[in-house]
C-alpha cells in the first residue's frame, strides 16, 4: 500500500510515543507496561484497519499530548479485565514477563478481534489512578491536622476511581519511616494485603503523630467510567 511522507511521519511519531512511554514506565517501576509499549512500538503495522488507524494518529500521540500509548494500554487492560481475551490475560501480571514475540501475537489477535471496542476506547483520554500521589496529599493533611486539631472534609475534583479519596487508609513509608493511620479502616487490596505507599522523602518529616480524622469525603468526575 502506498504511503505518503505524512503517513510515514505520523507512524514515526506514534512509534516514538510508545518508546517514550516505555521509558517513563521503566523509571516508575511498571515493567509490564514498559514491555507492552516497546512491543507495540516495534510490532504494530498496517496489517489491519485498526493498526493502520493507530499508526495514522492525526493528533499528538506523545505522553505530553493525546497519550496514545496509555489509551491503547488501557483498552487492552479493559479487555483483559472483562475476560474477553484469555490468551492475552495469561500474559498479564501477576504472570512473569512474557516473551516479546508471544506478547505481540496475543496483542495483535486481541486488536483484530475487538476492533470496534478498542477504536471507541481510543476516543477518550486516559484516566490514571495512581495511589503513589497520595503520599504528598497525606503529608499535607497531617500538617493541617497538626495546626488545626480539626477533622478534615475531603473534596476531590477528577476523582475517577476515587483511590485518593481514601488515601488515609493506606500504609506509608516516608523515606525510612513507616506510618499508618490507626484511626482509619484498612486499605487492603483484593488479596487482603495492605496497600503500602513508599516514597522518597527529603527534609523534615510531616507531623506523623498528628491525629488525622476524616469527617467526610466526596469525589466527582466528568466522565468517571472512561
Amino acid at each position: 500500500m502506498f504511503q505518503s511522507s505524512s503517513d510515514f511521519g505520523a507512524a514515526a511519531a506514534v512509534r516514538e510515543a510508545f518508546l517514550t512511554q516505555a521509558g517513563f514506565c521503566e523509571r516508575l517501576g511498571s515493567p509490564f507496561t514498559a514491555l507492552l509499549c516497546r512491543v507495540l512500538a516495534d510490532g504494530v503495522d498496517s496489517a489491519n484497519e485498526l493498526e493502520r488507524s493507530i499508526l495514522a494518529w492525526r493528533g499528538d500521540p506523545s505522553p505530553c499530548g493525546d497519550s496514545l500509548p496509555l489509551r491503547l494500554a488501557g483498552a487492552l487492560h479493559a479487555l483483559v479485565r472483562a475476560g474477553r481475551v484469555p490468551a492475552l490475560a495469561a500474559l498479564y501480571p501477576p504472570h512473569p514477563l512474557a516473551d516479546p514475540p508471544r506478547l505481540l501475537a496475543a496483542v495483535r489477535s486481541a486488536l483484530c478481534e475487538n476492533g470496534a471496542f478498542v477504536r471507541e476506547f481510543l476516543r477518550h483520554p486516559p484516566q490514571t489512578n495512581e495511589v503513589g500521589r497520595a503520599a504528598p496529599l497525606v503529608a499535607g493533611w497531617l500538617e493541617i491536622a497538626a495546626r488545626t486539631g480539626c477533622p478534615l472534609s475531603l473534596f476531590e475534583l477528577g476523582a475517577s476511581a476515587g483511590l485518593n479519596v481514601i488515601a488515609d487508609r493506606y500504609a506509608y513509608r516516608f523515606g525510612d519511616t513507616p506510618w499508618r493511620n490507626e484511626a482509619a479502616g484498612s486499605g487492603a487490596d483484593a488479596t487482603g494485603a495492605e496497600v503500602m505507599v513508599a516514597c522518597g522523602w527529603r527534609g523534615p518529616l510531616p507531623p506523623l503523630d498528628a491525629p488525622l480524622q476524616i469527617h467526610s469525603r466526596r469525589g466527582c468526575d466528568r466522565h468517571p467510567w472512561t
